[in-house]
């Protein structure tokens, strides 16, 4: 199905290509237009095991507990998720569009980086390139801000896929 400009200028698409862009650490990004709501993915090319995947986990819930509580701010949609296989790990975290904000989607990514920092799967210098990374965070916020004052009716989702960044509507 081809998408007219409107819809490829959307928030949520720009938004989601923007937090990619920025975050090469991100895999994948879903948007939920009924829960209102964004899963971001991120992997580790190792495998854990269920205690560290417990610390990994209770490491960003907390990070993220102690940021929304210095910011005043109570989610509707908070949840973090690490499943672990053989040689990957995947880590999921949702969050509801009217109160996450672009320092929280990076401070996960730094936790992340912080406990795996050889492990955090990132696309690589050949792949997408990063402007000026404080203009691409401002850029997210806008957007994350222009995404809480429209309704999108389309669930979608991007990844990244040989140095480029696909969308589709799901």
């Amino acid at each position: 199905m081809a998408e007219s400009s409107s819809e490829r200028n959307s928030p949520s698409v720009g938004l989601l290509i923007s937090v990619l862009v920025r975050y090469p650490e991100i895999a994948r990004v879903h948007y939920d237009h009924k829960d209102q709501s964004l899963k971001f993915s991120l992997l580790l090319s190792c495998g854990i095991g269920p205690g560290e995947k417990s610390l990994l986990e209770h490491r960003i819930r907390s990070s993220l507990d102690a940021y929304l509580y210095l910011e005043n701010r109570s989610p509707s949609i908070m949840a973090v998720k690490v499943t672990s296989f053989d040689e990957i790990a995947v880590i999921e975290m949702v969050r509801d569009v009217a109160s996450i904000t672009q320092e929280e989607i990076s401070m996960v990514v730094e936790v992340v980086k912080e406990m795996y920092p050889s492990g955090l799967v990132a696309e690589g210098p050949e792949g997408l390139a990063e402007d000026d990374p404080s203009l691409q965070e401002e850029m997210i916020e806008e957007m994350l801000d222009d995404l809480r004052h429209t309704k999108q009716q389309r669930n979608l989702v991007a990844f990244r896929e040989e140095g480029r960044v696909l969308v589709y509507n799901k």
